[in-house]
């Protein structure tokens, strides 16, 4: 028997003939296949397109066990022992419109290779015109990428190891479809495939633009009859589905589905698409949270400047001499003392600002507390140099400032020490400060350079 066998019946007409050659060609679309077996696990008939799919040329009494792959064996033995056990109770006890679990199992080709496939086994071994096992199927899907993917968020993994992870999984959920995860840092696109992925087309950017400023996916369906010859090499479409963070209306990241059939994008399976970009959501939000973490851990929280941690891992990341201005901002106090803390919090942004502008571009700038400040100005070693970056920045404090309807005018002194490699962070400090408190004795508003063993007024 095969699936080209269909029972007459009257007044059977082309209509249905076609309807039955469609059915066949959307089951070897779709790798659906249909056999059925004995109580002894032997195959009393196969549909057309399990020879399509597996490439045997005969499957029809041959015993299912010589063709499940070792490992799978067990798991598919009991199910169908199941059906065999059971094949009186399913009138009496089963409700009829209950529906069996899918079994994933491997089944041998006649390659000598195996297919990943998902079977469910319909009951009708106590219908004495049947008499068997009906097994439905149809390719399987490796869900080991899935499981690997939950598997890292748990255990809060780098972005750059997760993404490669979900466009595989995509690419094994759809049909000759690859799979592209861009996501912005900063506005720094970066873009991720599955690792055995080969090379793909530039993701569209204008297709990217529009999912991020719609929030809706974007699709272009005609490439193969496009201008662009990157494009139509292979592949016929390409979709851009904008994937929403959590909890908020950003968009974070895309997945580019670059499809080889236009209609590959359409018909295949869709929930371990809407799988993978759920995790994609999950783990573009975690990343930004993490680093949002790293930032506010490193950072005052007043100015944006780092903090004396963000100081220190900066410091410790050098591996040239460097240059550490230690300043503290002359007469400060009488700031918050006339016009109140909140001109003084306002003051200290501004002069955060002037520091930043006065430095050079390479430079480090820190508040480490109150009105103290720290410069680290890589690659100096001579006090000279580090003298004009100070010198700069104590003329620029020294700027009248409008705050509100306050008018404000402060200084700023600066104590100057080397580094090289073999120097702490807090040893450069402590120097610095020796510097600086020489500064403030000569009259503020001035630059002191620390000189072993004592320090002296530049």
């Amino acid at each position: 028997m095969d699936d080209n066998l269909k029972v007459p019946r009257a007044g059977e007409g082309e209509s249905e003939t076609q309807l039955l050659r469609l059915g066949r060609a959307v089951s070897r679309a779709n790798g659906h296949f249909s056999v059925m077996i004995d109580q002894d696990f032997t195959i009393e008939w196969a549909s057309e397109t399990s020879y399509l799919i597996f490439g045997w040329s005969t499957l029809v009494g041959r015993n299912m066990t010589e063709l499940i792959h070792p490992d799978d064996f067990e798991l598919a033995a009991r199910s169908i022992e199941f059906h065999v056990d059971h094949a009186s109770d399913y009138d009496s006890k089963f409700n009829p419109a209950w529906r069996p679990d899918s079994t994933s199992i491997r089944i041998a080709t006649a390659e000598g290779d195996y297919i990943r496939a998902d079977v469910q086994l319909c009951n009708f071994l106590a219908d004495p015109e049947i008499s068997g096992l009906l097994g439905l199927g149809r390719f399987g899907r490796d869900l080991s990428d899935l499981a690997t993917a939950i598997d890292l968020l748990g255990q809060s993994a780098p972005l750059v190891s997760i993404l490669p992870v979900l466009a595989s999984l995509i690419d094994c959920s759809v049909d000759g479809t690859r799979t592209q995860i861009v996501y912005w840092d900063d506005d720094v696109a970066s873009v991720h495939a599955a690792a055995a992925s080969e090379d793909l087309p530039d993701a569209p950017s204008d297709l990217l633009q529009l999912a991020r400023e719609t929030g809706q996916a974007q699709q272009r369906l005609d490439l193969l009859s496009s201008s662009d010859a990157q494009a139509t090499d292979k592949f016929g479409a390409v979709i851009v589905v904008p994937v929403q963070l959590p909890g908020s209306q950003t968009i974070g990241a895309c997945i580019v589905l670059w499809s080889e059939p236009a209609m590959g994008l359409i018909s295949g399976p869709q929930r371990l698409v809407h799988q993978a970009v759920r995790l994609t959501a999950l783990a573009v939000a975690d990343h930004r949270a993490k680093a949002a973490l790293r930032w506010d851990i490193a950072h005052d929280g007043l100015t944006g400047l780092l903090n004396r941690k963000g100081l220190s891992e900066t410091f410790e990341s050098q591996e040239d001499p460097a240059a550490m201005l230690y300043i503290d901002l002359d007469d400060f106090k009488p700031v918050n003392d006339e016009f109140g803390h909140e001109v003084g919090d306002l003051m200290l942004v501004e002069i955060s600002r002037r520091i930043s502008e006065a430095v050079r571009d390479i430079d480090f700038v820190a508040r480490l507390g109150g009105d103290e400040f720290a410069v680290l100005c890589p690659k100096i070693t001579d006090l000279s140099e580090a003298k004009v970056v100070a010198e700069r920045l104590i003329q620029s404090v020294a700027q009248l400032a409008k705050i509100g309807n306050a008018r404000v005018s402060i200084g700023a002194s600066v104590g100057l020490a080397l580094s090289d490699r073999d120097t702490d962070l807090a040893s450069v400090l402590r120097s610095a400060d020796a510097a600086l408190y020489q500064a403030k004795a000569q009259g503020k508003r001035r630059v002191a350079a620390f000189d072993q063993p004592g320090s002296q007024v530049i």
